[in-house]
């Protein structure tokens, strides 16, 4: 399942030797994006973080999330099941309680490790080099991976897609190994496969089929059991864990004009521009192009298709949110993560696919550019969501004798932030995106009473405009 043959079957020391020398250029990136560019390491708490924390603190083993019920329902709903994510989370207040350096960290060196796997992999994959390299510093950048790296309650993305990558490797061994041999791959398709299905909902889909696929595609029906096997297990695991439902959170469910709007904005989404559009009528032609002239590379497109076309049904639960904030660059572009992995490294194969090694690297910087230019855009969307949400919260323990009126819609955050450092005193607050509004927040609007607010980057005493803003949008 690659685009063209390496130079030698087993790279020499110099071929891996400048393998090691781009996957260290990988950590560089990943560093400089993370320390630098982004700056998580001095960031606060966000959204979910606090709310989590504070509830999971008081568990006595992270073993629990893994099968009592009610531990992993402590922040979660009851179709959703996060042992993984709340294991880690549990493991930051052990090594480092309330330390949002440390939490930060510890996201970053996930990410660090899931890019250099995504960088062998795609090197498997591609065969090259420098193409390899250019997509896995794209991946690092996408929007949906930036979100990922913001938000401390999406570790668990990050770290299904690094055991999904090292299964993909492992089918690629246990496929080439010689018959009395496969014995120790299979076992680690099986172990990374699992690992993988169990981080979220958004990986058992691609990576079981992907799998079933491949192996199936090579008649190896040994290896296409373990994901037949795995599936089965998992769908017995969640639902002794959790209420499977189509409804998640009380999200209305897509009807079939809004189904084909969110598909129409995913190309968007993919990049964070208008540039995704053009990535994918170019991988759709280069691909029927290949297909045209070699029509082994059919089997590749169907499986990775397919792949797509599960992925895609699995966020259909949660389409409508992400359908009307396609443009927002905010908490629900971490949804299509896997979507927008696949649809990456489907343009990078394309481009493969290609003669001339100028046009390959000219067209993949070009994308490179585009994925920067969005990358950009969202982090600059989280430095004003973050820079809002500490500005309350530090205004909340500043001012305990006054009432604040919160703009941040993720209204658990405050009270994440009470729960998660109950020694400070806060101030009062309500929210202005409570649904449906509560009678103090109404009755406070019609008093005479001051509030604080938070406009134009800081928290200042509600005007009589503002007070009356609020009070039109109230029902």
């Amino acid at each position: 399942m690659h685009v063209q043959d390496s130079q030698s079957a087993q790279p020499g020391l110099s071929e891996k030797r400048r393998e090691l020398l781009f996957a260290l250029v990988v950590l560089v990136v990943g560093v400089a994006n993370v320390v630098w560019r982004l700056g998580t390491p001095s960031d606060w708490w966000f959204e979910d973080d606090p709310f989590v924390y504070a509830a999971i603190g008081g568990v006595a083993s992270p073993w629990l999330f893994f099968y009592d019920v009610a531990a992993n329902r402590l922040v979660t709903g009851p179709n959703e099941l996060a042992p993984v994510l709340l294991s880690s989370m549990w493991l930051d207040l052990w090594l480092a309680p309330r330390s949002t350096v440390w939490a930060y960290a510890h996201t970053g060196l996930v990410y660090l490790a899931t890019a250099l796997a995504f960088y062998f992999a795609m090197l498997r994959l591609l065969r090259e080099r420098l193409i390899a390299l250019i997509t896995t510093i794209a991946w690092m950048l996408l929007p949906s991976t930036t979100v990922l790296v913001e938000f401390l309650s999406t570790r668990h993305y990050l770290i299904g897609m690094f055991w999904a990558l090292m299964a993909a490797m492992s089918v690629d061994d246990a496929l080439k190994a010689r018959p009395g041999r496969r014995g120790l791959p299979l076992i680690r398709v099986a172990a990374f496969t699992w690992l993988s299905i169990i981080s979220k909902e958004f990986f058992p889909p691609a990576v079981l089929t992907l799998t079933f696929l491949w192996f199936a595609w090579r008649r190896d029906w040994r290896g296409a059991s373990i994901p037949v096997v795995l599936g089965a297990v998992y769908a017995i695991y969640r639902v002794s864990m959790t209420e499977p439902a189509v409804v998640y959170y009380g999200n209305a469910l897509m009807s079939a004009e809004q189904v084909l709007k969110l598909l129409l904005r995913l190309p968007y989404m993919t990049y964070g521009g208008w540039a995704g559009y053009a990535a994918l009528a170019l991988t759709t032609i280069l691909l029927w192009r290949k297909a045209r002239a070699d029509r082994e590379i059919l089997p590749v497109i169907a499986i990775g298709g397919a792949t797509i076309v599960v992925s895609l049904l699995v966020i259909y639960p949660v389409g409508h949110p992400l359908s009307t904030s396609w443009r927002s660059f905010g908490t629900w572009y971490r949804t299509p993560c896997v979507i927008n992995t696949l649809l990456l490294v489907a343009f990078a194969y394309a481009v493969g696919t290609l003669r001339q090694e100028r046009a390959r690297i000219a067209i993949m910087m070009l994308l490179l550019i585009a994925v920067l230019h969005g990358s950009h855009r969202t982090a600059k969307q989280w430095d004003l969501m973050k820079a809002e949400q500490v500005a309350e919260a530090e205004f909340m323990f500043s001012n305990p004798d006054k009432t604040l009126v919160s703009e941040i819609r993720a209204v658990w955050f405050l009270r994440g932030v009470a729960a998660l450092y109950p020694e400070r005193q806060g101030a009062a607050f309500v929210s202005r995106w409570d649904r449906p509004r509560s009678e103090i927040y109404t009755e406070l609007l019609r008093s005479s009473r001051p509030f604080w607010v938070y406009e134009d980057g800081k928290v200042r005493e509600g005007s009589v405009a503002t007070r009356r803003r609020l009070l039109a949008e109230s029902p």
